[in-house]
């Protein structure tokens, strides 16, 4: 969530779907299916997605360089050296 670029995240993730192993996306029955009760059981998880989601929406510069400015090796962002 603090890189630079668009997160890339599969729905559920926030609070630690699995598929069990499964890497097939593409069915329908339970392996593939939002299981809800998981957002119960880890709502601390879903908590720091809610607090990062909140932190790029106040800070939208923060993760993408300014127009045409290009990352060097060290540099966290433009203008913040590491």
């Amino acid at each position: 969530m603090l890189s630079a670029g668009v997160p890339m995240f599969r729905m559920g993730d926030e609070f630690l779907q699995t598929q069990g192993g499964n890497n097939n996306l593409h069915q329908d029955n339970e392996t593939s299916w939002l299981d809800w009760s998981r957002l119960d059981e880890n709502a601390d998880i879903f908590r720091f997605f809610q607090h990062m989601i909140a932190f790029r929406k106040a800070h939208p510069r923060w993760p993408a360089p300014a127009s045409g400015a290009t990352m060097s090796a060290g540099t966290v962002s433009p203008g913040i050296r590491t």
